[in-house]
């Protein structure tokens, strides 16, 4: 499984042109969006100031905003998703002040399932809504498995929303804050409950220490995110690359300044590339290295700063350069 894995993301070319779609505009766009496989979408919006945070759901060039009843709202600042499922069910949390109160909403259903009021949802496995989130035991924060309502503790840590996302298989990664109180701490956690810290320690002469976020993980195990290190004074800006983690734990690191957001089965990853000029949205295979997502739409009339999320048809989610306007593209050939 590993090597096919490992045949088909060195083969895998990005030799593709796209069509775009407008799924609409939005306040600042939060979190990272989800996609399956059918090509339903959702997405978070706020205000800047983390107070009015807005949740949405689309598909077919319907765009509806995922609410819950007053009763959720008295004290809540909004609502988040943290995944969608094959099926179209989103998992969305209503944002308490120091917690939240998770469900599981259809376009069809509104809210199906109300969630344990004391387990915080971070990812979804999109086969059989399974959860990983982050509840509390004695006083303290524990990252842990949900399944069937029964929330199984796996470690301590510092804060909540350390998990970033689950694959079929019930493998999650994320960025756990553990020991130091900051996120930077990339692991994958097996559906035994096996902890393993993603491969990213290069140390070169005059740097400080390394950082790193994992975003995304495909259903054969390959994880992608980013890494970085400090330079030796304040004014050294962070050095990025593009990470990719083999399900081995084997790391390929992509320079130039980039961070990736999504991966799918065949190997195609996305993300986002700082230039000079600004930000841009970029596909990425071993084969072709990173390209300009923008030089692939011919006629599009508008820049893609963030490529942020993709499924096995290779559509991809992507935020232009104003942080507004929210695209979905689609192979053309």
């Amino acid at each position: 499984m590993i090597l096919s894995a490992a045949l088909v993301l060195l083969g895998a070319r990005s030799s593709l042109s796209f069509t775009a779609t407008k799924i609409g505009t939005f306040h600042i766009v939060y979190w990272e969006p989800y996609i399956n496989q059918d090509g339903a979408v959702a997405l978070n919006d706020g205000d800047g100031l983390n107070t009015d945070m807005r949740a949405f759901y689309w598909k077919d060039g319907q765009l509806t905003q995922i609410t819950v009843p007053d009763s959720m709202m008295t004290l809540a600042k909004g609502v988040t998703v943290r995944g969608i499922a094959e099926d179209g069910t989103v998992l969305a949390c209503s944002n308490e002040p120091g917690f939240e109160t998770g469900f599981l909403w259809t376009k069809d259903g509104g809210i199906i399932k109300h969630l344990p009021a004391d387990f915080r949802p971070e990812a979804m496995n999109p086969s059989t809504k399974d959860m990983v989130g982050t509840g509390v035991e004695d006083g303290h924060w524990v990252q842990g498995r949900m399944h069937s309502d029964v929330f199984s503790p796996i470690f301590e840590v510092d804060q909540p929303d350390g998990m970033t996302a689950m694959n079929g298989s019930g493998v999650a990664v994320g960025n756990p804050a553990t020991g130091d109180g900051v996120n930077q701490h990339p692991i994958r956690l097996g559906t035994d409950g096996t902890q393993e810290a993603f491969a990213s320690a290069f140390r070169e002469p005059g740097h400080q220490e390394m950082i790193g976020a994992v975003r995304a993980i495909n259903s054969a195990g390959w994880a992608v995110g980013g890494i970085g290190y400090v330079g030796t004074t304040p004014r050294e800006a962070v050095t990025e690359a593009g990470a990719i983690w083999s399900p081995s734990n084997q790391l390929t690191r992509v320079p130039g300044m980039v961070t990736f957001h999504g991966i799918n089965d065949a190997g195609y990853v996305v993300g986002t590339q700082k230039t000079v000029r600004g930000k841009k949205a970029v596909i990425y295979t071993s084969v072709d290295g990173v390209q300009d997502l923008n030089s692939l739409i011919p006629g599009a009339g508008f820049d893609l700063a963030e490529a942020k999320a993709i499924n096995n048809h290779n559509e991809i989610v992507c935020v232009d350069s104003s942080g507004y306007n929210v695209y979905l593209l689609k192979p053309s050939s």
